[in-house]
């Protein structure tokens, strides 16, 4: 999944990379005005790499991802979340 050019994404909670056979899950929220909510404005959650592997979510050059709590590599490996550039990153 990809965010980019000042789009968002509006989702409930939601887990990537969920069973032990799934892998190289990834998500990307680049750019200015980039967002994902994840629940009502922002009171979701957000699963990385739950029991998968691999799983990657990227942020970065003013995308944001608002989420409430989140778990990274929870009983999966090697996942990761990546936060880089300028601007907004995780709220």
């Amino acid at each position: 999944m990809i965010t980019s050019n000042g789009g968002a994404i509006y989702s409930s909670s939601i887990i990537f990379g969920n069973n032990t056979s799934s892998s190289n899950n990834v998500a990307t929220v680049t750019g200015t005005g980039s967002a994902w909510y994840l629940g009502p404005v922002g009171g979701g959650s957000l699963e990385v790499g739950n029991g998968g592997q691999h799983s990657q979510l990227t942020i970065s050059d003013g995308g944001a991802v608002h989420v409430t709590f989140g778990y990274i590599g929870f009983s999966g490996k090697n996942d990761m979340v990546t936060v880089t550039g300028t601007g907004r990153g995780v709220g």
